[in-house]
């Protein structure tokens, strides 16, 4: 069996060609151990509540992409306020790329910034770089007190300007009571039941021939020809309540008209008187309150009746019993 011997000049040439693939194939490596992202903190110590700025940012070349890490909502008591976009800038042959993160802590201590990672890619190359950056501490404290002061506090109470809706209520609420109890005040003396006065008479002078001579002067008045109904009705009906009144003796000037008629019931045994004295009454109603406009023969006939009521309820006299001569 032959054994092939190298030349050592040839052994020479081989090891160095190794060399130089092995060297040719880490430049990239090399290259990307070259770029350094950085992370830095405006401040490294703060009080609590306080918003510290964190930034970071890197410098590639222009044939290199990066990807930034992805940003969690907090780091343990760290709470991320806000995550800013990607700012690029170019700078001759190079990108330069930052990113700012604010910060703030409610609770007091050192917390660990742990690194944060990105990833490099040449473009139109698939091998990709982990890069990092620095380790970073960040302090908060809270507020010193001191126990020998008094308590007070940081700042005096802020004094807003007044405006007129802040006092609205205050003047509002008091005109509308005022306004309700004058209301009702007119309401209550326009609608209050008002004592009836009753007409001046002479007790000497018997009922019917009152009544028959109010009846004839309010005739002759003639009223409802110069268009005041109310007035004559009115008139006609008080004349005939006060003859009532007198007559059988109940207030019939101061109760309605289906009280009276109810009265006149247990009096009058006849249905045509009660039914005449009940048309008067109920027409003098209406026009008085619902101020209803009668007809001609309305405002006759209803003097008739009443002239008749009073003739045919009027008392009987009775003469006496003379004693006959001859008996004795």
């Amino acid at each position: 069996m032959a054994t092939t011997i190298l030349n050592p000049s040839k052994k020479r040439t081989t090891f160095i060609f190794v060399l130089l693939l092995i060297g040719i194939s880490s430049i990239p490596s090399i290259f990307a151990q070259s770029i350094a992202p950085e992370a830095m903190l405006n401040q490294n110590e703060g009080l609590i509540g306080d918003q510290v700025n964190l930034n970071l940012s890197v410098k590639i070349p222009k044939n290199y992409t990066i990807e930034f890490p992805k940003m969690p909502d907090s780091l343990g008591k760290l709470l991320f306020i806000n995550i800013s976009k990607i700012d690029t800038t170019k700078q001759d042959d190079s990108l330069y790329l930052q990113q700012n993160i604010t910060l703030t802590s409610f609770d007091t201590g050192t917390y660990e910034i742990p690194p944060f990672f990105f990833i490099l890619k040449k473009i139109e190359d698939t091998l990709t770089y982990p890069l990092s950056t620095n380790r970073l501490f960040l302090k908060y404290t809270s507020v010193a007190i001191d126990t020998a002061k008094p308590i007070k506090d940081i700042k005096p109470p802020f004094q807003v300007p007044a405006s007129f809706w802040d006092y609205f209520w205050y003047i509002f609420i008091p005109i509308l009571i005022i306004g309700i109890c004058y209301f009702g005040y007119k309401y209550y003396k326009n609608h209050k039941k008002k004592p009836v006065l009753k007409p001046a008479y002479d007790p000497k002078i018997p009922a019917h021939i009152q009544a028959l001579n109010d009846l004839k002067q309010l005739d002759e008045q003639k009223l409802w020809q110069k268009g005041k109904f109310k007035e004559y009705h009115s008139e006609l009906s008080e004349i005939l309540r006060l003859y009532i009144e007198r007559r059988y003796s109940f207030p019939a000037l101061e109760e309605t008209t289906s009280e009276i008629l109810e009265e006149i019931d247990l009096n009058i045994s006849g249905d045509s008187l009660k039914q005449s004295l009940k048309k008067i009454l109920e027409l003098a109603d209406l026009v008085k309150f619902a101020k209803y406009i009668p007809f001609p023969d309305e405002n006759i006939n209803s003097m008739d009746k009443a002239i008749e009521f009073v003739n045919y309820t009027k008392p009987i006299d009775i003469p006496p019993v003379q004693e006959n001569p001859s008996d004795k």
